[in-house]
């Protein structure tokens, strides 16, 4: 029998921007300069195959 694909919904992030990001993070700390505590960076919904829209709401009453 063969394999059926079934396109997966996933979370973008921006690897290359997390990685520069990341690594300046460390050579500031290496540095004794002080970084943020916090950062969000943008990260973006990829709905595929594998996301279908729900009949009932979360009251259970249909959409």
């Amino acid at each position: 029998m063969a394999a059926r694909y079934a396109g997966l919904t996933t979370v973008r992030q921006p690897m290359r921007e997390l990685g520069a990001r990341a690594a300046w993070l460390l050579d500031e700390r290496i540095q004794g300069r002080t970084t943020p505590e916090h950062e969000v960076l943008p990260a973006h919904l990829v709905v595929r195959q594998s996301t279908t829209r729900s009949s009932t709401t979360r009251e259970g009453t249909p959409a």
